[in-house]
């Protein structure tokens, strides 16, 4: 207790108003826990200064790596100069932040019920699939800053073992019934990446430096979302652009390295999505971003050339569009957002055309939920891929929660899963990545040594074809 009682000893030296923030802090250690994990303390560093008012002046409080607090410096006292100072600005961020978090986490209590059954709320990522609500997302995204790291290391499992599901169920056109649970859980697994990259993305700069492996990675210019957007499934596509958006700086070299390296149009699909996230998020990272689109989207040697210029053409469009003409960007996701959700809640009658006053009865808030709920696939289908980039600058702008229905919503889009939505993608992916059906392999008859041979020739097999097929032997 030294430390503390010399801290308030030195509490004297301040302005009422900031003895009652410096004592707010000093009751609350959780609080002082998450603002050190949230500051990158140097090592060689053994304590912190947090500024009370002005950045250079003070006062400050200073706190060790381990939340003790040290003493008090008045206004215009010295910081020792190697002593990190965290100032308030980024202090009132860090609070109120945390305060938020505190807010979700007794809200995903109630939620979780009187039995605390957190276990089974988390579950839901992994089975609710397209049906998992708004409220039941927030109450699981209270959870982020204590799970954060975890949700990263699931994200990228799930990843994998989609794919691995996918090679054991391609070739398998009919499966019978006992298969059915095998494709429910590929449906389930594809929807939990897309969840999981919206609650990995949150915090995702403060998580990267806990995963060094995945950090030097990155610095590689290998991208986080391409496994994601491999899948080319446009929810998915559009939860990983939020991700990618969240990166800030740290992805900007990743994507563009990746960018130059990539030789397929998905992987550009990927990286330009990720650029394109960046630009609309980071308004300092938008010249530099332009550039390096308009740079390839003039490519066009060889065919394959002329599809990747095409699509960083149509990210160059989407990020003039929404930032330039946010009024008619804005009234293009408005049409597209309501025709889905007229199709996801069966009100588009078909064959037939909608009529104004269905179009106008679909709320604002409806529009990116239907987005990132429609279950379309852009592999191999040139209209879908330009549908998901103009359609991303208006998802990475939103709030996370926002990309799901309310659970008083998703009552009136919600469909029972079927194993023919299942089978569906992996049709899709098959034809696009592994060039469409298994053939059978048919048997070759072949004639026996007394029987006529085939060549029609009138004599017996032994003593025509088969001498010369021994002897090509």
């Amino acid at each position: 207790m030294g430390h503390d009682i010399h801290f308030l000893q030195r509490l004297e030296r301040v302005s009422l108003q900031h003895v009652e923030l410096a004592m707010s802090l000093y009751h609350d250690p959780p609080m002082v826990e998450a603002i050190l994990r949230r500051v990158k303390l140097p090592e060689t560093a053994d304590s912190v200064a947090i500024s009370l008012d002005d950045p250079e002046r003070g006062p400050f409080i200073i706190v060790n790596r381990k939340g003790r607090f040290v003493t008090c410096l008045g206004e215009g006292m010295r910081v020792e100069p190697m002593t990190p100072i965290i100032n308030r600005q980024r202090l009132n961020s860090i609070v109120d932040k945390v305060d938020g978090y505190r807010e979700l986490a007794a809200e995903a209590s109630n939620l979780a019920g009187k039995k605390g059954r957190v276990h089974q709320l988390l579950r839901r990522i992994y089975t609710a699939a397209d049906e998992l609500s708004r409220e039941e997302f927030i109450a699981i995204a209270a959870w982020q800053p204590l799970l954060g790291a975890e949700f990263l290391r699931q994200l990228l499992f799930a990843v994998k073992s989609l794919n691995t599901t996918r090679l054991l169920l391609r070739k398998i056109d009919r499966p019978p019934k006992q298969y059915d649970l095998a494709l429910r859980e590929y449906w389930n697994n594809f929807w939990a990446v897309g969840h999981l990259s919206l609650l990995a993305g949150m915090d995702a700069r403060e998580l990267l430096p806990q995963m060094p492996a995945l950090a030097e990675y990155l610095a590689m210019g290998e991208s986080l979302t391409l496994p994601i957007v491999r899948q080319g499934f446009l929810p998915l596509v559009l939860r990983a652009a939020w991700l990618a958006g969240k990166l800030g700086k740290l992805g900007l070299g990743c994507y563009k390295l990746a960018h130059e390296k990539a030789q397929d149009p998905l992987e550009v699909t990927d990286t330009a999505a990720g650029l394109l996230a960046l630009a609309v998020r980071h308004s300092g990272l938008r010249g530099e971003i332009r550039k390096i689109l308009e740079r390839f989207g003039a490519k066009n040697e060889t065919p394959v050339d002329q599809s990747i210029g095409r699509i960083c053409t149509l990210a160059q469009i989407a990020l003039n569009l929404c930032l330039d003409k946010p009024d008619e960007y804005q009234q293009l996701v408005a049409e597209s957002g309501r025709m889905l959700y007229l199709d996801l809640a069966r009100q588009r009658p078909e064959g037939g055309q909608v009529t104004p006053a269905q179009l106008a009865g679909v709320r604002d808030d409806l529009l990116l939920p239907a987005l990132a709920g429609a279950p379309l696939c852009f592999l191999g289908d040139p209209g879908e891929t330009i549908h998901a980039l103009m359609m991303l600058p208006h998802a990475v702008r939103a709030q996370p929660e926002e990309f799901y229905f309310t659970r008083a919503d998703l009552a009136a889009v919600s469909q029972p899963w079927r194993p023919e939505d299942s089978l569906r993608l992996l049709r899709i992916y098959r034809d696009r990545c592994f060039g469409g059906a298994v053939k059978p392999v048919r048997s070759v008859e072949t004639p026996g040594r007394n029987d006529p041979c085939p060549c029609r020739s009138g004599k017996k097999y032994k003593r025509c074809c088969i001498v010369s097929q021994a002897a090509a032997a």
